[in-house]
């Protein structure tokens, strides 16, 4: 019988690992609306006296060492599973260091969704946390498309709970103003957009602090592929 996969078989992106949020903050309910289909339930063998099972060779007919019925980001529910496999005695070796995984990753987000104000959806404090790294590479390699506005006022925006990610549905924005309301993405209105704020006349000597090409943001997710 193999083993379960390890969670971690690599270390994930940095934020990445902050995916896994579901049942941790008061918006968990929209965090993960899909999930794979559950395939199996888990069935309790720990009142069937089959002692403490350390060994394949042990292991009873019929148990499944897989969770195909709870998503992989639903924390507090993998995190409950763990005990009860180690409750249950059989490889109890294998849960309690996935139980460490899943605890660790519950610590991490707790403290994600701590360092932003109360009340923001998951989905918001993960962009907050991108739009900073955008802003910090910005500073170090430059503005030449006029965009640090934006994201600043992006930012506080979203703290200020003025603006909301909205899946499927976009905003534009030029020098630091939302331009539109939220909608749908389209190539016509981009392009109409940038034609409207991107300066071609410019050289690189004209460049300098808010004095770049100009250019526009679009923030948000489309549904199109």
């Amino acid at each position: 019988m193999p083993r379960p996969p390890k969670r971690h078989a690599e270390s994930p992106p940095s934020g990445e690992k902050f995916g896994k949020a579901r049942s941790t903050h008061e918006d968990e309910s929209n965090i993960l609306k899909t999930g794979p289909v559950a395939t199996s339930t888990y069935q309790r063998w720990n009142k069937k006296g089959l002692g403490l099972i350390k060994k394949l060779e042990d292991i009873p007919e019929g148990w499944d060492w897989k969770d195909d019925d709870i998503h992989e980001d639903d924390l507090e529910a993998n995190i409950k599973r763990c005990k009860e496999r180690i409750e249950d005695g059989i490889m109890p070796q294998w849960w309690e260091q996935k139980l460490k995984d899943y605890e660790k990753d519950q610590a991490e987000v707790q403290e994600l969704i701590a360092s932003e104000p109360e009340g923001l959806a998951y989905d918001e404090i993960m962009r907050l946390k991108t739009l900073e790294v955008i802003r910090k590479a910005v500073l170090k390699n430059g503005d030449d498309y006029d965009q640090m506005r934006n994201v600043t006022t992006m930012m506080e925006k979203y703290r200020a709970r003025e603006l909301v990610w909205t899946p499927g549905r976009v905003t534009y924005w030029a020098n630091g103003v939302q331009l539109t309301d939220y909608e749908e993405f389209g190539w016509e209105r981009f392009r109409d957009l940038s034609d409207k704020h991107f300066d071609r006349t410019k050289s690189e000597e004209d460049l300098g602090p808010e004095k770049g090409y100009g250019g526009i943001w679009v923030e948000g997710v489309s549904d199109r592929s």
